[in-house]
């Protein structure tokens, strides 16, 4: 496989796995709101840099979910403890998210069949982390780990200073 391909649809993903659609499980200690005090208050538009990439997300956070627009895109993520399904791309198919709130963190586990010209090349499995560095949810740390098969890929890391 050509490792330009590959480098060009692993960052797809994280970019993707930054602004997809996701389902979060019921928070640590079983609500299934925003307001659990284990979710983060992240709330306002995000500049988020990693490299010489940089994202911009617009958070809203309600009582049931965390309204992403991300590079344009708009997304809700509900914490209400249902898996959902990710909808199949031309590098991505059978993708489902689940997530957690946990000491002011989102962790999300993902998984997908990384698809090449209509094939499965592999399959993705992979651990993201919305932190929150501080109370107010000013700065916010993502990174995401990932696994294709048994080959551990490089930990992507963003950084997120809230612009307003």
């Amino acid at each position: 496989m050509n490792f330009q391909f590959y480098s060009k649809t692993f960052l797809t993903f994280c970019v993707l796995l930054t602004s997809m659609p996701f389902s979060m499980h019921a928070s640590e200690d079983g609500h299934t709101t925003t307001n659990s005090p284990h979710c983060p208050n992240l709330q306002g538009t995000y500049r988020c840099v990693r490299g010489s990439h940089v994202s911009v997300k617009d958070i809203v956070k309600t009582e049931l979910s965390y309204q992403v627009v991300s590079d344009g895109q708009f997304f809700e993520y509900f914490i209400d403890g249902k898996d959902r399904s990710i909808p199949d791309t031309d590098s991505m198919a059978n993708g489902v998210y689940s997530a957690i709130c946990k000491n002011q963190k989102i962790q999300i586990q993902f998984k997908a069949d990384l698809m090449y010209e209509g094939s499965v090349i592999g399959k993705q499995t992979s651990q993201s982390e919305f932190s929150a560095k501080d109370a107010d949810g000013k700065t916010v740390t993502i990174t995401t780990q990932s696994k294709v098969g048994r080959v551990k890929l490089p930990t992507h890391i963003f950084e997120c200073n809230r612009q307003n």
